[in-house]
Parts: C-alpha cells; structure tokens; sequence
C-alpha cells in the first residue's frame, strides 16, 4: 500500500541479479517490457538504473495525477495511497516515472491503444514527450481502436514486430 515501484522494484532486480548471475541472462544484452503495471513498473524502472539496453511500456500510468482524473476507475489511486491527488500530491508524485522522466537513459518505446479507457493514452503521450525533450532514443506505437491491451490479431501482430525490433535494435551484440 502506497509502495508502488519501490519494493517491487528491489524485488524484480535481485531476480535480474539471479538471472545473470546463474547465466541465464546476459547483462550486456538486458531488455524489459511490460504492460499495464508491468508497464507502470518499466517506466520507473528506467528511471531508477540505466542497466537495461531497451524498454518498451505498453499501457502505463507515468503520471498518477492526471491518470486519477482521466482513468474509468478514479478511486483506484486512492485506495493505495489513501488520499487524493489534491489531498496529498507528494505521494502521486514520488510515484509517477514522468516526474523522474530526467533520469532516463534507456531507450524506449512507448505502446499504447487510443481507446484506452483503464489507461488513457495521455499517459503514454506525457511521457513519450518527457523523454523526447530529453533526447532519450523514444517512439510512440499508436495502437487504433485499441483498448487496454491490443485485441485485433493484426494489431497484436504489428505490436509484437514493433517490440521484436526495438528490442533487438538495442540488445544485439556490439
């Protein structure tokens, strides 16, 4: 409660950590990928190491504030962080990777559907533009009539070439 992506954090880098360390994973080629919170957890993550040579965030909340006010279940920010945005904004922000958006390094693609409602593409917008200004190697997947998480098996399709690229444009061997 009132933790996100800080103990979750610690937890998936140790299991990274156990993972090269039984070499399993090669350090020097790392990715990380997720969507909805697993979105919401690679967008913290690149804003708290610089370890992983590509990211891909699909469907994140990047800023908790504006997700409270723009997402179809506004008390579910509040029911872990016991207080609106306007109450205590500390805590939404202290959260949210756009206000970390400075410390980001890894490149990363941004995926997102337009109809959105659990996430709204915003989120996704927000924090595309965060680490464009930045100069960050970033790039926006627009996923048309897509709700949370692509459903139309040609879209499916174009997302997972999308992410295979991207992955493999940054990890390949040097």
């Amino acid at each position: 409660m009132g933790d996100w992506g800080v103990a979750d954090f610690e937890d998936l880098m140790k299991g990274v950590d156990a993972l090269v360390e039984r070499g399993i994973a090669d350090s020097d080629r790392l990715a990380v990928s997720g969507w909805s919170y697993g979105g919401f957890m690679t967008s913290t993550i690149v804003t708290k190491t610089d370890r992983f040579k590509a990211a891909i965030v699909g469907a994140a909340v990047t800023n908790l504030a504006s997700f409270t006010g723009t997402t179809d279940i506004p008390d579910f920010s509040r029911s872990y962080f016991r207080k609106w945005p306007w109450e205590d904004a500390t805590a939404y922000v202290d959260h949210s990777a756009l206000f970390r958006a400075g410390s980001v390094k890894t490149p990363s693609l941004v995926v997102h559907g337009d109809k959105d409602d659990r996430v709204p593409i915003g989120q996704g917008y927000e924090f595309y533009a965060a680490l464009r200004a930045r100069g960050v190697p970033t790039d926006f997947l627009v996923l048309p009539r897509q709700p949370h998480g692509p459903r139309e098996p040609k879209l499916l399709r174009t997302c997972q070439e999308w992410i295979f690229r991207w992955t493999e444009k940054y990890t390949r061997g040097r």
